[in-house]
């Protein structure tokens, strides 16, 4: 990651897009606080975070390099960098990555979800990591 990614005190958490668009795993815990937990995300072009729903949390995605779209309920909204979509606690969701670049985005979970410095390389990673 880049230098501006600063983190070492944990008073306070500073990143840039350079950083996101850095990332090559698939998640990447980079920020863990009471109330929000900040992850980084690379979805491989034709690839997907697979369908779900938040029972204890809302769930917001930027969107930084790539194009996506973002399936909430039967809706399918494209988004492309500089978007943002909030997720709230209850609603079915999936992000598809449309290529042809990685999809890369950061994703604000409130209250966090995964255990602090969580990295799954491969979305495979992630939904094995779920299932255990």
């Amino acid at each position: 990651m880049g230098s501006n990614l600063t983190n070492k005190i944990m008073k306070y958490f500073r990143a840039n897009q350079h950083d996101v668009i850095d990332n090559i795993n698939f998640r990447n815990v980079v920020y863990t606080a009471k109330h929000i937990q900040i992850v980084f995300m690379s979805v491989p072009a034709g690839e997907e975070i697979g369908e779900e729903v938040h029972d204890k949390h809302d769930q917001t995605f930027v969107i930084v390099a790539g194009e996506a779209k973002v399936i909430i309920g039967a809706e399918k909204i494209p988004v492309h960098p500089g978007d943002l979509i909030v997720i709230p606690v209850g609603v079915y969701h999936n992000v598809k990555s449309l290529g042809p670049h990685d999809l890369k985005m950061y994703s604000f979970c409130s209250p966090p979800h995964h255990p602090p410095k969580t990295i799954h390389p491969t979305r495979e990673s992630a939904v094995s990591f779920q299932e255990h």
